[in-house]
């Protein structure tokens, strides 16, 4: 589970507007040793305090308080011109409420109970929606949260480094620049190994996807490379 502990998250620094103790103390630590910066607030006027202190990066609000709606809040914010990430966090699962925070500018909902790993991944791709992209130097793209430079074969997942082999390397290479259909096991041989080191067996291909999925981890239940039954692999960025 550490895998979700990233560069882009670092310096990031999140409110979290929330009157449940417990709930907010355990979101707190699991968060803050993943490399965030948790502020926590336990009322909605609190937190707007402390927000025009010290903005936030992202806000998690709680819908529902003692005598106050965390719409309200999210009503101030965005009337404001406000445009900060809000995750709504609330009991109250019905698909009408969802639209209803939905439409008043949340940029996304998670019903309690949830799991601390999905909310981090919404965290990081929100955040990675919001923070302008630094311009790319040649030969470099960015395919999810992957960087890859094609002519250095390097890939980062976020400012790491993945430590993949140069056959690894060409295997991800084909799948990447093949998005739009499956890529059958012969092909990959063909395309991806040279001709004086290919294999014999077109089984070794799922040796070395098995690999790469490792080494690129997955973000919440999102793998990055899917097996398509008779057909063979296809990216899933």
């Amino acid at each position: 589970m550490n895998d979700f502990v990233r560069h882009d998250l670092s310096a990031a620094r999140v409110l979290l507007i929330e009157d449940d103790e417990i709930l907010a103390a355990m979101v707190q630590e699991v968060l803050e040793g993943r490399g965030l910066t948790v502020t926590v607030a336990s009322h909605p006027e609190v937190g707007l305090a402390l927000h025009a202190v010290h903005r936030a990066d992202l806000i998690l609000l709680d819908r529902m308080f003692p005598g106050a709606d965390g719409l309200d809040t999210l009503r101030h914010l965005r009337d404001k011109g406000d445009a900060v990430p809000i995750i709504l966090l609330t009991s109250r699962g019905e698909l009408g409420d969802k639209l209803e925070g939905l439409g008043e500018g949340a940029d996304d909902y998670m019903g309690k109970p949830f799991s601390v790993d999905e909310l981090e991944a919404r965290i990081r791709a929100l955040l990675r929606r919001a923070r302008p992209s630094p311009a790319l130097p040649p030969d470099t793209s960015v395919h999810g949260p992957f960087t890859i430079d094609w002519a250095a074969m390097r890939v980062e997942r976020e400012g790491q480094v993945l430590d993949l082999t140069p056959q690894e390397f060409r295997v991800l290479s084909h799948l990447i620049r093949t998005p739009d259909r499956p890529v059958p096991r012969a092909e990959l041989l063909e395309k991806a190994w040279p001709p004086d080191g290919r294999p014999a067996s077109p089984r070794t291909v799922d040796v070395y996807v098995t690999r790469l999925r490792s080494k690129l981890g997955r973000e919440s239940d999102h793998p990055w490379i899917l097996t398509l039954d008779g057909e063979g692999y296809s990216w899933n960025g």
